[in-house]
């Protein structure tokens, strides 16, 4: 090949993405040959390393959607092995059927959902709550609880007179509480106690 030759060889394989080691070992010169070569025409070719890291991601890409669609598929089974459990416990062939179908089509819904097809079922979305109706719907946001003997009007209402946080006043009481949280809430506990007006358990 004439010189010529050579350089129009290196500028067509720059264009379609070759790096130089491999336009190189295309035409039977060396790398930094072809990167000299090529500097002194005016372009030069992609980096080894990025293309390195472009194919490992995209590696890692094709990995993690295979992880993905396996997932997906063992979801899918189990709510399938879920329909011939309950079915089974049907004795009655039509409303068998019937449960069967519908169940079936939830299965497919959601899957086609896991699979990024379509968007949830409307039977899986949750409708927006404002804060305050949320508050006064939840059990525990405004029923009475009473803590190692004093009464309080909701766990906001402890909180509050204990000076903490509800989710810190709520990982206190729990049963998986660790021994320095039941400690803290004892001496909390004893604190209020010992305040003016706070000796008899409190409703507020």
């Amino acid at each position: 090949m004439t010189s010529e030759e050579i350089i129009e060889a290196l500028r067509k394989a720059s264009r379609i993405g070759l790096t130089a080691a491999q336009a190189a070992e295309m035409i039977g010169i060396s790398a930094n040959t072809a990167r000299r070569r090529a500097k002194a025409a005016g372009f030069q070719f992609v980096n080894a390393r990025r293309v390195l890291n472009q194919a490992i991601r995209d590696e890692q890409i094709v990995t993690k959607k295979k992880v993905e669609a396996k997932k997906a598929a063992q979801t899918y089974q189990k709510r399938i092995d879920d329909i011939k459990k309950k079915a089974a416990g049907i004795k009655c062939p039509i409303e068998r059927k019937e449960m069967i179908y519908g169940a079936a089509l939830l299965a497919f819904e959601r899957r086609q959902h896991d699979d990024d097809r379509r968007p949830k079922p409307p039977c899986d979305v949750r409708p927006a709550v404002p804060s305050l109706q949320r508050k006064r719907s939840s059990g525990y946001n405004w029923q009475p609880v009473e803590i190692d003997g004093v009464r309080f009007a909701s766990r906001t209402a402890a909180a509050d007179a204990l000076g903490v946080s509800r989710g810190e006043l709520s990982s206190m009481i729990s049963d998986r509480a660790s021994p320095h949280r039941r400690m803290k809430l004892a001496y909390l506990i004893n604190e209020y106690q010992d305040l003016p007006d706070q000796g008899q358990p409190s409703l507020g």
